[in-house]
């Protein structure tokens, strides 16, 4: 009977890696962006689906959902998967929130008809004014009104003083 054997690889992950399956964008040297996938996240990096492979060291940058940017270098990459080392790990909080991020793409936002409109009108057909417009007016009339309860204030007390 033959006997079996294994090969047995051992794999040094600085941190676990959580599944995430985000939309992202990748972009490398020359600052082109590449539609990705991020398929795991870990604080220390990343496993990414793109369209093409990229080179080994190279530097890339990666939108992460409610982060923002992270600069990375790719470690390995086969076909149209890369995985990347983040040259600054994430947080805890930071791994969190990409991992509950809503992006954009995960938004249903109806379509709606719009329309033109020059200005508003109130029901009787007259434009409205700005909002800016109303509070300058109102702004306007309450100091001429003081102005006016301070003038009638001095010549009542000019009347009582002769």
């Amino acid at each position: 009977m033959a006997g079996l054997h294994a090969i047995l690889y051992r794999v040094d992950r600085a941190a676990e890696r959580l599944p995430v399956e985000r939309p992202s964008t990748l972009r490398g040297p020359d600052g082109k962006p590449v539609d990705a996938t991020i398929d795991d996240l870990s604080l220390t990096g990343c496993k990414l689906a793109v369209p093409a492979s990229a080179a080994i060291e190279q530097e890339v940058m990666i939108g992460l959902a409610g982060v923002g940017i992270r600069t990375a270098r790719v470690v390995w990459s086969e076909a149209d998967q890369i995985g990347c080392e983040f040259d600054t790990p994430l947080t805890n909080a930071e791994l969190q929130t990409v991992q509950f991020a809503r992006t954009v793409e995960e938004g249903r936002f109806p379509s709606l008809p719009t329309q033109i409109v020059d200005a508003p009108e109130d029901s009787a057909g007259t434009p409205r004014l700005a909002p800016v417009a109303r509070l300058a007016i109102i702004g306007g009339l309450a100091t001429a009104s003081w102005a006016l309860v301070g003038g009638i204030a001095t010549a009542g007390y000019l009347l009582i003083a002769n």
